[in-house]
C-alpha cells in the first residue's frame, strides 16, 4: 500500500504502509475507510487484545512513534494525542526517549512485541490498560497528567519508572506484573502528584519498589497479591506519602514489607492483611513516621517478625491475636519496639495483662539481644495519660523485674555482687515492688508490729521480759518479786552481802507482775506488748517502752516455753532492723529516690 494512496508523499522511513496503518492514518484524517474512532476520540483497530503476530492489526513502532510526536500535515495527530486500542506493535521498540509528546499517549489493550521506551519523554497522560507488554522503559517520564496500566495491562518484564513525575494518579489496578525473577515495579524516587494505585487485584511476581517515591495522594494496594520471589515483595524505604497507605482487604505480600524511614502523613491500615516474611521479617518499619494510627486488626496475619524499632506513631489501632507469637519457625514471630513512640493504643486488649503479653513477644532490638526497657517505659506513659495509672505501675513493676534479671545474668554465677544484687532487688521487690507501690512498706511494717505483739505477749507470759535497767535489775523490789511471799531471798554483789529481803510474788504470779504492782514501782510504766512492738519496729517515734523494758535472753533452756525471752530478743533485733529498712523504704518511695534509681 502506498501513500500516494492517501495523496500524501511518504516518509523515509515509512515508504509502504500496512493495513492496519492505512486505517489508522484514514481515521486520524477524518476520511472515508479508516478505523473506527469511539466517543472518546480512541481509534479502534481491534476491540479485543491482538494475537502475536496478527497482520490484520499489525502497526509499526516507528509509525506511532513517529505520530506521537504529533507527525505532520500527512498523518496528523489530533490535540489530544494518540489513542489506538487493540494494535499489535511490531518492527522493533516504540522509542519515545527525551519526546515532547502532543496530548495525551493512549495504546489500550495493544500488545507489544518489545519493551516500549519512554525514559525522558514528556506528555500530558498515558493509558496503557488493558496491553500486553515484555517490560517498560519510563525512567524520569514525566507525565502532567495520569499513568494508568489498569484491568488486565500484563507486563513480563520490568516495569521501570525510576524518578518518574506523575501529575495526576498512578494506577495498576487489576495489573499482573511479572519481573521474570528480578524487579515488578521500579519507582525509586518517583514523584505523584495525586494518588498511587496498586489495587483491585493488582499482582505483582517480584519485587515492587518505591524507594524515596513521593505520593501527594494516598497509596493504595487494598486486594493487591506481592510476592517477592525469594525477595522484598514491597519496598518503599524513605518513601513520602502525604495520605494513608492501604494494605488492606485481602492484600496479600509473599516476602517483606519494608517501610524503614518512610514517612506517612496519615493511617498505615493493614485491617485483614497476610503478611508472609518467608522467614524473615513479615513487616520492617525501623524510623517510620505514621501521623495517624497503624491498624492491625480484624483477620491481620503475620507470619514473621514485625519490627517498629524507632519508629514515631500515632497510635496502634489492633487487636492482641493479630500480632505474631513466637514459636512459628525459625526468625518468626518476633516484635521489634525499641524505641517505637506512640500516642495511644485502640484496641479491646487495653490492659496491663494483655499488654504485657504482647511486649513478651518484642525480642528484637539494637545492640546484643538484651533486655530493652524503653517499650516498657513507653507503654506505661501511654497508660498514664489514658488515664489508667495501676496498669502503668504493673507495667513498671515488670520492668524493673526484668531489667534487674538481665543485669544479674551479665555478672558471674557465683560471685557475690550477683547474689548481693539478688538480695537487694528482692528486698526491694517484695517491700515496696521497687518503689512504685510505696504503701506496701506499711503492709510490711504491720504485719511485723503483729507477729512482735504477739511475741513479746507470750514472752511477758512466760516471765521473760524484764526492766530495760541495770539499777532496777538489782533493787529489792524487783529482787523480791523473784520469790513468793512469806520466803526470804539472800542476795550478793560484788562480793558484798546483801540482807535478807522477804519475798512480794503472789502465787503464780510473774515477776514482772509482781514489780508492776510494787509502790516502788509506781513511776515505772506498765509493759504493753503492742506500744513495746511499735516503739522497737519504728526508728523515728519514741513510744518510751523499749527505754524500760526488754526480753530476758536468760530465759534459755531445753523447754521452749522457758526459752521464749531467747527467743524474743532474737526477734527483737530482726525487728529493728526490719523497722529501719521498711520505713526508709516507705520515705523513699513516697519521695521518689528508688524508682529515679
Amino acid at each position: 500500500m502506498e501513500w500516494s494512496k492517501l495523496g500524501a508523499a511518504p516518509p523515509p522511513d515509512f515508504p509502504d504502509l500496512r493495513p492496519a496503518e492505512i486505517r489508522l492514518l484514514r481515521a486520524l484524517r477524518g476520511e472515508a475507510g479508516g478505523a473506527d474512532v469511539d466517543d472518546d476520540g480512541h481509534v479502534v483497530i481491534g476491540d479485543d487484545l491482538p494475537a502475536v503476530g496478527d497482520a490484520d492489526r499489525a502497526i509499526r513502532a516507528g509509525l506511532i512513534a513517529f505520530l506521537a510526536r504529533a507527525g505532520d500535515a500527512r498523518a496528523p495527530t489530533s490535540d489530544r494525542g494518540l489513542l489506538i486500542v487493540g494494535a499489535w506493535i511490531d518492527g522493533g521498540a516504540l522509542d519515545l526517549e527525551g519526546a515532547k509528546l502532543r496530548g495525551d499517549l493512549g495504546l489500550m489493550r495493544c500488545r507489544f512485541d518489545q519493551a516500549p521506551i519512554l525514559r525522558g519523554a514528556a506528555c500530558a497522560s498515558i493509558f496503557l490498560d488493558g496491553a500486553v507488554l515484555p517490560g517498560l522503559v519510563g525512567d524520569r517520564l514525566r507525565c502532567s497528567g495520569s499513568l494508568l496500566m489498569r484491568n488486565g495491562f500484563t507486563a513480563t518484564g520490568a516495569v521501570r519508572l525510576l524518578g518518574a513525575q506523575i501529575g495526576g494518579n498512578l494506577e495498576c489496578g487489576g495489573a499482573t506484573l511479572d519481573g521474570g525473577g528480578g524487579h515488578a515495579l521500579i519507582a525509586d524516587r518517583a514523584r505523584v502528584t495525586g494518588d498511587v494505585f496498586l489495587n483491585a487485584g493488582f499482582t505483582a511476581m517480584g519485587e515492587v519498589r518505591l524507594l524515596g517515591a513521593q505520593i501527594r495522594g494516598i497509596l493504595v494496594c487494598s486486594g493487591a497479591t506481592l510476592d517477592g520471589g525469594g525477595g522484598y515483595a514491597l519496598n518503599a524505604d524513605r518513601a513520602r506519602v502525604t495520605g494513608s497507605v492501604f494494605l488492606n482487604a485481602g492484600f496479600t505480600a509473599t516476602g517483606a514489607v519494608r517501610l524503614l524511614g518512610a514517612q506517612i502523613g496519615g493511617d498505615l491500615n493493614c485491617i485483614g492483611a497476610t503478611l508472609k516474611g518467608g522467614g524473615g521479617n513479615a513487616l520492617s518499619a525501623d524510623r517510620t513516621r505514621v501521623t495517624g494510627s497503624v491498624f492491625l486488626r480484624r483477620g491481620f496475619k503475620a507470619t514473621g517478625a514485625m519490627v517498629f524499632t524507632e519508629a514515631r506513631l500515632g497510635a496502634f489501632a489492633d487487636e492482641l491475636a493479630c500480632w505474631p507469637t513466637p514459636g512459628d519457625g525459625p526468625g518468626q514471630g518476633e516484635i521489634g519496639l525499641v524505641g517505637c513512640v506512640y500516642g495511644g493504643v485502640h484496641s479491646k486488649d487495653w490492659d496491663a495483662s494483655s499488654r504485657l503479653d504482647w511486649l513478651s513477644r518484642c525480642t528484637i532490638g539494637p545492640g546484643d539481644g538484651g533486655f530493652h526497657p524503653q517499650p516498657y517505659e513507653q507503654l506505661a506513659k501511654v497508660f498514664r495519660e489514658s488515664g489508667h495509672p495501676e496498669d502503668a505501675r504493673i507495667v513498671l513493676i515488670k520492668k524493673e523485674e526484668l531489667q534487674r534479671q538481665s543485669r544479674r545474668g551479665r555478672l558471674p554465677a557465683w560471685g557475690w555482687r550477683r547474689w548481693a544484687l539478688a538480695l537487694r532487688d528482692g528486698a526491694l521487690g517484695v517491700s515496696v515492688r521497687y518503689g512504685h507501690r510505696p504503701l506496701r512498706a506499711f503492709v510490711w511494717l504491720g504485719m511485723f508490729a503483729a507477729i512482735g505483739t504477739a511475741t513479746f505477749y507470750a514472752a511477758s507470759q512466760a516471765d521473760a521480759i524484764k526492766p530495760n535497767s541495770a539499777v532496777v535489775l538489782r533493787s529489792a523490789e524487783w529482787t523480791a518479786c523473784a520469790v513468793p511471799s512469806g520466803k526470804h531471798l539472800h542476795q550478793r554483789s560484788a562480793g558484798e552481802a546483801f540482807r535478807a529481803i522477804r519475798g512480794r510474788a503472789k502465787a503464780d504470779e510473774s515477776q514482772r507482775d509482781c514489780f508492776e504492782r510494787q509502790p516502788e514501782a509506781a513511776s515505772w510504766p506498765e509493759f504493753n506488748a503492742f506500744v513495746y512492738s511499735l516503739d522497737t519496729l519504728l526508728p523515728i517515734v519514741d513510744l518510751e517502752m523499749q527505754t524500760y523494758w526488754i526480753p530476758d535472753e536468760d530465759k534459755n533452756d531445753s523447754d521452749w516455753w522457758n526459752s521464749l525471752g531467747w527467743w524474743a530478743r532474737l526477734y527483737l533485733w530482726l525487728q529493728i532492723a526490719m523497722g529501719w529498712a521498711l520505713s526508709l523504704l516507705a520515705v523513699a518511695g513516697f519521695s521518689g529516690l528508688v524508682k529515679s534509681d
